[in-house]
């Protein structure tokens, strides 16, 4: 799903943050996750491309979408110097699929209704199509494909399957979900078999995403004071105001109430290409993209329903979901 990043990369090299990275491949991923490894968002640079470094692994690639940051290699194109880096990409404008827009033109509905879908049936072979090097803007190395592999047999990374009625992989895609985010990474389509082969296995997806998108979870939150609208401070004297003093009317003397969270999940494409974007895909700035991501991240990630769908099934499913 991803698309092309900006070949323009020699003059956007930002060291501190590839010396940040270069010193993190033994550590574990619970301690990568509460680290800050591309520093404060703000202080990005006005380019899609963040650093360059020569390290990447499962526990990189996690830790870093958490940060709303994803690898790619760069090609034969780039300076000779920086040929075989791992660029480390977070786009100022991002490209996302609201699970409500999914747009389906009548030929893909056609199309759909003589394929079969399923889920982490063939992810090894979905991956070496996308990375098929013969494909224009190939990108996927042997370095994406260990890394993304192990992400899979660690139940990270999970891919879709297109099956045509002969019983061929027509069509997939491939991407990592964390939480209620799913970052799609590539996808590809038979050009003699599979026809929006590709497209289908994205409805398959937004299906899945959307099976953990309804239900809205408990969780609590301070109260704050009435008049001041800030949480409670310590008085004058040093001495604590006690959860019930300081609790506005109705709240519980804790000093914390429930609230419903309504977890929606994220479908992040990367960049936009016309192929998304006619499937519903928008932009947005990475500002929101950051804020969306923390609540997607928060949100429980989908059930994974490994059963064969077929396409009369999804389509079926899709429109009682409206």
């Amino acid at each position: 799903m991803m698309g092309c990043g900006d070949a323009r990369i020699s003059a956007q090299l930002r060291p501190p943050m590839a010396s940040c990275l270069a010193v993190l491949p033994g550590l574990a991923l619970p301690r990568l996750e509460g680290m800050d490894l591309f520093g404060d968002p703000e202080q990005w640079p006005d380019s899609d491309l963040l650093c360059l470094t020569g390290v990447l692994g499962p526990h990189l690639v996690l830790a870093a979408l958490h940060e709303g940051v994803f690898p790619m290699p760069l090609g034969d194109d780039a300076p000779r110097e920086y040929r075989g880096a791992t660029a480390w990409w977070s786009p100022q404008r991002r490209g996302v699929l609201p699970l409500d827009r999914l747009s389906l033109s009548s030929s893909l509905r056609k199309t759909t209704k003589h394929r079969t879908t399923t889920v982490d049936q063939a992810f090894d072979r979905v991956i070496e199509r996308c990375a098929d090097p013969s494909r224009p803007g190939g990108w996927i190395d042997s370095t994406i494909i260990d890394s993304y592999t192990e992400l899979h047999h660690d139940g990270w990374a999970h891919s879709v399957e297109t099956w045509d009625e002969d019983g061929r992989l027509v069509g997939g895609l491939y991407g990592v979900s964390v939480g209620g985010l799913f970052s799609g990474e590539s996808m590809f389509h038979d050009s003699v078999h599979g026809r929006d082969a590709s497209k289908t296995a994205l409805i398959r997806l937004v299906l899945e995403l959307g099976e953990s998108s309804h239900a809205p979870t408990v969780d609590q939150e301070p109260c704050r004071d009435a008049t001041s609208h800030t949480l409670s401070e310590p008085s004058a004297s040093g001495e604590s105001t006690s959860a019930a003093q300081a609790a506005p009317s109705g709240c519980p003397a804790s000093g914390w109430r429930p609230v419903l969270v309504h977890p929606t999940a994220l479908l992040d494409v990367q960049w936009l290409t016309p192929h998304l974007a006619s499937l519903g895909a928008v932009e947005i700035d990475r500002a929101e993209y950051l804020h969306q991501l923390e609540g997607a991240l928060a949100a429980p990630g989908p059930r994974w329903r490994t059963d064969r769908l077929t396409g009369p099934q999804m389509l079926t499913e899709l429109a009682r979901r409206g």
